[in-house]
């Protein structure tokens, strides 16, 4: 489960800004440059969402697993 990827990120959804973007953005009177990242119908951003949604608790739960054992190895010394 180890390292990160796309999936785990919570802000898929949203395009990813340079420093140049946030510059441009802040002089941006109409709009032009608030995109999101696209998808060709609602049910597939739903699927994405869920799937995203399905990784992070995925992560969560293996992350509390591990933090558990370590607890675990912690709290009783091994014996041999």
């Amino acid at each position: 489960m180890g390292g990160t990827n796309q999936m785990s990120h919570s802000d898929f959804l949203f395009k990813t800004s340079s420093f140049v973007d946030g510059a441009a953005r802040a002089v941006d009177i109409v709009g032009d440059f608030d995109t999101y990242n696209y998808s060709a119908s609602s049910r597939e951003a739903d699927v994405k969402a869920l799937l995203h949604d399905i990784a992070a608790i995925r992560k969560d739960m293996w992350d509390a697993y591990e933090s558990a054992m370590r607890d675990e190895e912690e709290r009783v010394p091994s014996v041999g």
